[in-house]
C-alpha cells in the first residue's frame, strides 16, 4: 500500500510538472503585451493596475525590476508622484509607489462621481440614433463593472439616479420601461442598476440588429414626421373653431387676424368659412 501511494504521488507530480512546462511554453509563444501608459486619469487607474498586476506584478522578477517597470509605464503627473520611490530600497520603493498611485488616482469617490455624471447627464438620445444608443449601453456596462469592482453599486441604486438614466433614453424606450416597472411592482420588486443596464443593453441589441435593426428606426422616424406635421398644421385647427357655436365670432376674427398670411391662404382653401372671417377681419381693423 505505501508503495502504491508513493507511485501515485510521483505520477501526479510528473503531470503537474508537464502542465507547468506547457504553460511556460505557451507564455513564451504569446506576443509581448504592451501596457497602455497611465497619465494620472482616475478613470484609467483600475484598468491600468489590473493590467500591471497580470503582466508584471505576478512575475517572479524582484521588486526593483517591478518598480522600474511601474515608473516606465507611468507618464505625466502619475510619474512625478512615484519618481521619488526610486531612491528607496527596492521592496520599500515598490510598495510605496503602489500606495501613492492608489491614494492620488484611485480615489473611489472621484471615480464614482465621474461615472455618475457620465451616465446621468447629457442630451436625450434621439429615436433612431442606433450608434448613440449602443454607446450609452456600453457606458452603462462599464459603469456597472467599475462599481462592482469597487463594491459601490449602492451609490446608484436609488430611484432618483435611475430616473435620470432612463430620461436620457428615447421616448419609445421610456414608455417600454414604464411597462417593465409595472411588472416589477406587481412582483413587489424595485428596479436597480442591473435591471436598467440589462434593459438598455437589450434595447441597443435590438436597434443594432444587422438584419432587422433598421425597422425600428423607420417606424420611429415616421412617428416623428407625423408629430411634426400635426404641429405645423395647428393654425388650421384653430380656424376650424370659428364654425363651432361655442366660439364667439369676435373671438374667431381675432384668432384669424393673429395667424400669419401663408396660413390664412392655406386655410381659406380647406375651409370656406374662412372667407367670411377674412371679410369681417378686413372690415373691422
Amino acid at each position: 500500500m505505501p508503495s502504491s501511494a508513493t507511485g501515485t504521488d510521483v505520477v501526479s507530480f510528473l503531470k503537474q510538472g508537464q502542465m507547468q512546462n506547457a504553460q511556460l511554453i505557451e507564455a513564451i509563444k504569446l506576443p509581448t503585451a504592451q501596457l497602455a501608459p497611465f497619465d494620472g486619469d482616475p478613470i484609467k487607474y483600475w484598468p491600468f493596475i489590473r493590467a500591471f498586476e497580470n503582466c508584471v506584478a505576478c512575475s517572479l522578477v524582484d521588486d526593483g525590476a517591478k518598480l522600474i517597470r511601474l515608473v516606465h509605464y507611468c507618464t505625466g503627473q502619475a510619474r512625478k508622484v512615484i519618481e521619488s520611490c526610486m531612491v528607496m530600497q527596492p521592496a520599500e520603493g515598490y510598495a510605496r509607489a503602489l500606495e501613492l498611485l492608489k491614494e492620488r488616482f484611485g480615489n473611489q469617490f472621484i471615480i464614482l462621481q465621474w461615472w455618475i455624471r457620465r451616465i446621468t447627464t447629457g442630451a436625450q438620445i434621439k429615436s433612431g440614433d442606433r450608434s448613440q444608443l449602443q454607446q450609452f449601453a456600453d457606458d452603462l456596462m462599464c459603469c456597472r463593472e467599475t462599481l462592482v469592482a469597487m463594491n459601490a453599486c449602492h451609490e446608484v441604486n436609488n430611484q432618483a439616479t435611475l430616473l435620470r438614466i432612463i430620461e436620457r433614453l428615447p421616448a419609445y424606450l421610456q414608455s417600454r420601461w414604464k411597462r417593465e416597472i409595472v411588472q416589477m411592482r406587481a412582483k413587489s420588486k424595485s428596479p436597480d442598476i442591473n435591471d436598467v443596464v440589462t434593459f438598455v443593453v437589450n434595447a441597443a441589441a435590438e436597434a443594432n440588429d444587422p438584419v432587422y435593426g433598421h425597422l425600428n428606426c423607420s417606424v420611429h422616424s415616421d412617428v416623428m414626421k407625423q408629430k411634426h406635421h400635426t404641429s405645423t398644421a395647428a393654425p388650421r385647427g384653430i380656424v376650424c373653431l370659428s364654425s363651432v357655436t361655442f366660439v364667439h365670432p369676435t373671438q374667431a376674427i381675432e384668432i384669424f387676424r393673429n395667424v400669419s398670411t401663408p396660413f390664412r391662404s392655406s386655410m381659406a382653401i380647406c375651409d370656406p368659412s374662412v372667407k367670411i372671417l377674412r371679410r369681417s377681419s378686413q372690415g373691422n381693423p
